[in-house]
């Protein structure tokens, strides 16, 4: 079924009668398909920043800010109940549980504070239940209502000493998931508190990597004091040994814990060429033949006298497997010490490896729950929870056992900064006293203990140019260009008066500044100038060294480029090199596209994202580390685009891009304050306006955002359909349910628009004038047989009538979302599809996508379609594919031909009912990036000078082209049209866009030759004062990865080539003998 507009577009695209097969025959029109406002130029996804550097932040220090990190997440409650024994309420969350595959312990969100929502009637009940209980029966809702706010229960409840989030059930002991050798012992250390019980359980683990089923349950409680004398641990996640190798050095060190220093060791049944050093028990050397199966006891002595020994075996046998099941080992006894369990068993028939299981609680009791408060309201089953916890200082016993350990200290989280953790220890803390002119000094600061000597900090951001693929992920300094230190700093204790030095390291060893720091904090402050770009440098950043003991204090760090001096009393520049060629894109006058930006990360709280600095976030998991959260926030984001023009009408209009209900209602009001309320010092106070007060202060002037632009937009959440698959990406069906919960997303978004509009800035600022919302779609949206519209982001908008723009991506080529696979071979038949791309992938889709978009303005109020990512694609999710894959995707993605396929999709879309546009995506380096980086000449991708074409030369109303005739090509089946025209009428003038698909040579079981194409428009009028033709004309096969080989050309034809109102694409008017060439793109500027 086709209805209006799309009807029409799709007959003036079906070819009309049949012209010789090289040539294209075309009419451009007066009717106007979609007027100049629903055509704005194309924006851009993103920043310009390479992998380890955002550089339109300007600011190479990660985490700037050093505010402490908070943890947020949306769950939905699969399972609600009460506790008899405690009378405490509980619930259990959909998906992995309270563990979350083994990453989190009981006690992580303890205390945390959490919001209940729920989806209701028209009356406000509850929706009932399915028949299989698993869900609710949606049929009935209608809204979504907060039902209240609550906590969960504190640690050191008397009934929860750790708190109300439980998740003790059985989990392996890190680094006791393989205990090999033919042990039948290990001593667990693993986190081990004092004065706490602990329950294991032991698995046999036989050839093919099964284990068994458990054995008997033991328990121990460690105490203080308990002398077990030296304990032998397992050394990795795996308990193996260096392969030896006839002449191969190797050296091998067992762990230890506990026992009375001084230690001493030996080894029995050592290889020949091996020995030990009794001091350390490190095991080194080489031997002269390759041993199998050598059994080695290695014993370590305290002196005390108590000991102890551990079998090793080099260059094991590969082990039989065994027939039958593998039994349980038998006998499990638990011996408790200081900071430490010493656990044994016997042995089972075919057991190859032992593996560990601990937990908090016995089997019995074991339970992945969370229990709440008294005050937190009543739950329901599928109700949605957000939960909230602010960590000062992580502590390491919330991760669990299973990962705690792998990538970090036992007892403390990794950090943002590098550092010998043996010397040096990093927390957050108080500032203490302040000076008025510190910005934004935020809740904490940075505070380094360093232990006697010379001790260094530093940050890896910077690389060598000839680093292969690290290249590309890490940057240098621009040469030539002013560099400015700014720091906050103070400390206690160091030696040599304070002095703290500030350099680069062996990567510019010439830029280094020396401070004397004292006890009151003080911003210190260094210019200097970029080097020449490194070659083989290994990863490399800025330092600060100083020596110890003693305590450092740091806060708002930035090393940044200043091109000016009034660059340093401005608390953001935005770079320049990104911004000018973001710029370069957009028309120099007049309307410019979306700038589509993300604020999105779950754990950065709307008051970070409003300050200049936002807070960390911590992952329980095999690293947890202290990171960053957002590394551009909104006032840099909105500085930013405040710089694309003169004034609102002038500047690109910034997309936002904010997480949905983990915002509260309260911070969604904040947002509207910062972004739209005035300021008056003379009535207004920072108490009662703080997020107006701050951006006054931050901006130093009294104009809201809001007036800065010609409108914004708002989209809650990114591809929220993936329902969690990725951190950031929650959506409001069960957990990883991709593509499900369209109407959930909506009834909450339009709860979130209903939320915001009551704030009393809305209507004083006239932000209905100001501000748009936009959902998310995926790359579904059609009518049924049945006359229902479906699709996630369209059953969204039927939830949500508050929302005038839906998100959908139209970038061409295989979609790894949608189970594509990307191209594994390289060739012209590849080259031919990336030319008709769009055709022959999404266009079907889209056009199904804009039935619906006419169906639903019948009911509900009309809304335009948004590319949120456009452009080319193609490539595989990375990390998923070998090095060869993603060579062929980067040929296939960065050639002209697929710039040709990106133009159908960008244009083609108007005329399916899309508005703004966003290149997917503006940066540096491999797969959809636009740019090579910066030391590699920052060049573009052709379909990015693509979008520059259709930007800067290309204005007004998008008029229709009628299709005279054109040859096709054959796909499946359906015949595609070799040449594709679209035009753009703008007061006396026409734009005429043409692209060739067709590729020259022998390919897909015809000779092509060479590729050119006869082309002749018809135009509205007759004749023409000036002709000019700007086009992308080179081998569609050809990218700028290693060089500029295609290039924006710009020329005048002559105005005689229009005669009695056709056009002939010929040599004279700019193309080749044989019309136009293969693969090309030719904007042709008729002025009237």
């Amino acid at each position: 079924m086709r209805h209006g507009l799309l009807a029409l577009v799709i007959a003036l695209t079906a070819t009309g009668f049949t012209l010789a097969a090289d040539m294209a025959e075309f009419t451009v029109t007066d009717r106007v398909l979609r007027p100049a406002d629903k055509v704005p130029p194309i924006g851009a996804n993103g920043w310009g920043g390479c992998g380890a550097i955002e550089w339109a932040a300007n600011n190479f220090v990660r985490n700037s800010g050093n505010e402490p990190p908070v943890w947020r997440n949306l769950h939905r409650i699969k399972k609600c109940g009460r506790d008899e024994t405690t009378g405490k309420t509980w619930f259990e969350i959909d998906g992995p549980g309270t563990s979350w595959w083994d990453l989190w312990a009981s006690g992580f969100l303890s205390g945390a504070r959490l919001r209940v929502y729920r989806i209701v009637d028209k009356e406000g009940k509850a929706l009932p239940l399915r028949a299989d209980g698993n869900y609710f029966d949606l049929s009935a809702s209608h809204h979504v209502v907060l039902v209240g706010a609550g906590q969960i229960v504190p640690e050191g409840d008397k009934n929860l000493p750790d708190g109300g989030w439980v998740a003790d059930t059985y989990s392996v002991v890190f680094p006791n998931g393989w205990i090999r050798h033919g042990n039948l012992a290990a001593t667990d250390a693993s986190g081990v508190q004092n004065g706490r019980t602990y329950w294991y359980t032991v698995h046999a683990i036989g050839a093919d990597g099964k284990e068994s089923p458990a054995s008997n349950e033991a328990s121990a409680s460690p105490a203080a004091g308990t002398n077990t004398g030296p304990q032998i641990l397992v050394v990795g996640d795996g308990d193996k040994l260096p392969d030896l190798q006839p002449g191969k050095n190797i050296t091998f060190t067992p762990h230890v814990h506990g026992g009375q220093a001084p230690l001493r060791w030996q080894a029995t049944g050592l290889p020949n060429g091996l020995s030990i050093d009794p001091d350390t028990g490190c095991v080194s050397g080489k031997v002269a033949t390759r041993p199998t199966d050598a059994t080695v006891t290695v014993t370590v002595a305290d002196a005390g006298g108590k000991s102890q020994s551990r079998l090793y075996v080099f260059n094991a046998s590969k082990p039989n497997p065994v027939s039958g099941p593998l039994q349980p080992p038998a006998d499990l006894k638990a011996q408790a010490g200081d900071g430490c369990v010493r656990l044994t068993w016997q042995a089972s028939d075919g057991a190859v490896a032992y593996r560990l299981k601990r937990s908090t609680s016995p089997a019995a009791r074991q339970q992945q729950r969370v229990y709440v408060t008294a005050d937190t309201p009543g739950l329901m089953a599928w109700d949605y929870v957000v939960l909230e916890r602010a960590f000062d200082n992580f502590d390491m016993r919330y991760v669990n056992p299973r990962v705690r350990g792998i990538g970090n200290p036992m007892d403390s989280p990794g950090w943002y900064w590098n550092g010998d953790t043996s010397k040096l220890s990093f927390s957050f803390a108080p500032h203490g006293e302040t000076p008025a002119e510190m910005d934004e000094p935020g809740r904490r600061c940075m505070q380094v203990r360093a232990q006697a000597g010379e001790q260094s900090i530093s940050q890896f951001v910077f690389i060598g140019t000839q680093r292969g693929g690290e290249s590309l992920w890490y940057g240098q300094l621009d040469p030539g260009k002013t560099y400015r230190l700014e720091v906050w700093l103070r400390q206690e204790g160091l030696a040599d008066g304070g002095k703290v030095t500030f350099s680069f390291g062996r990567g510019y060893p010439d830029i280094r500044k020396e401070f004397q720091v004292s006890s009151q904090w003080k911003k210190y402050t260094h210019e200097f100038v970029g080097p020449e770009r490194p070659t083989e440098t290994w990863h490399f950043g800025h330092t600060f060294t100083f020596t110890g003991p003693g305590t450092l204090w740091m806060d708002n760090c930035r090393v940044f480029r200043c091109d000016s001096p009034a660059d340093t009393a401005k608390p953001y520049v935005p770079n320049p090199i990104v911004l000018e060629e973001l710029l370069s894109t957009q028309p120099p006058t007049g309307r410019k596209g979306a700038h589509r930006i993300w604020f999105l990360d779950r754990d950065a709280t709307m008051e970070s994202i409003l300050s200049w600095h936002a807070n960390s976030n911590i992952a329980p998991n095999w690293r947890t580390y202290v990171e960053p959260t957002l590394r551009m926030t909104l006032p840099q984001g909105l500085t930013f685009d405040l710089a694309t023009g003169k004034g609102p009408a002038d500047r690109m209009r910034p997309w936002l891009v904010i997480q949905h209900i983990v915002h509260s209602e309260a911070d969604w009001h904040a947002l509207v304050e910062y972004l739209a309320a005035t300021y008056d010092p003379a009535r207004d106070t920072p108490q009662t306006k703080p997020w107006a007060y701050r951006r006054t202060v931050q901006r130093g002037t009294n104009v809201p955002w809001v007036d800065e632009f010609g409108g914004l937009v708002i989209e809650f959440g990114n591809e929220t359909w993936h329902n969690g698959v990725f951190d950031d990406w929650i959506g409001f069906a069960t957990r990883n349910a991709v593509h499900q919960g369209g109407r959930e997303y909506g009834l909450f978004c339009q709860y979130l628009i209903d939320t915001i509009k009551k704030s009393p800035y809305w209507k004083q600022g006239n932000l209905d004038a100001k501000i748009r919302f936009c959902l998310g779609g995926n790359y579904d949206g059609r009518i049924q047989k049945d006359g229902r519209v479906t699709g996630y982001g369209e059953e969204a908008m039927q939830a949500c009538p508050g929302a005038t723009l839906l998100g959908h991506a139209n970038y061409v080529g295989p979609k790894w979302e949608t189970g594509d696979y990307s191209a594994r071979t390289y060739d012209d038949h590849g080259v031919q599809e990336c030319l008709v791309s769009f055709l022959a992938g999404p266009e079907a889709g889209e056009v199904r996508m804009g039935q619906a978009r006419e169906a639903l303005a019948k009911v509900r109020p009309e809304y335009d379609m948004a590319a949120y990512e456009g452009g080319p694609g193609g490539f595989a999710l990375p990390g998923r594919a070998d090095a060869r894959q993603v060579e062929t995707n980067e040929r296939y993605g960065k050639s002209l031909a697929q710039a040709v396929g990106a133009v159908d999709g960008w244009m083609r879309s108007y005329l399916y009912g899309w508005s703004e546009q966003c290149y997917f995506s503006y940066g540096q380096g491999n797969h959809w990036n636009s740019h090579s980086v910066f030391s590699q000449g920052f060049r573009p991708s052709p379909a990015w000078l693509a979008m520059t074409i259709r930007n800067r030369w290309a204005a007004g109303d998008l008029v229709a082209v009628e299709e005279r005739g054109v040859p096709t090509i054959r796909r499946g089946k359906a015949d595609l049209p070799l040449v594709g025209a679209y035009a753009f009428r703008d007061a006396g003038r026409y734009c005429v866009l043409l692209v060739s698909r067709k590729l020259d040579g022998k390919h897909d079981a015809k000779d092509f030759g060479d590729g050119c194409t006869g082309v002749r428009l018809h135009l509205p009028m007759q004749k023409a004062s000036k002709i000019e033709l700007v086009k992308l004309d080179a081998d569609p096969r050809l990218t700028n990865r290693e060089k500029m080989n295609v290039t924006i050309k710009s020329q005048a034809v002559p105005a005689d080539a229009l005669r009695s109102g056709v056009l002939e694409v010929n040599a004279a008017a700019g193309g080749r003998a044989g019309g136009l060439p293969p693969g090309a793109i030719f904007l042709y500027v008729i002025t009237r």
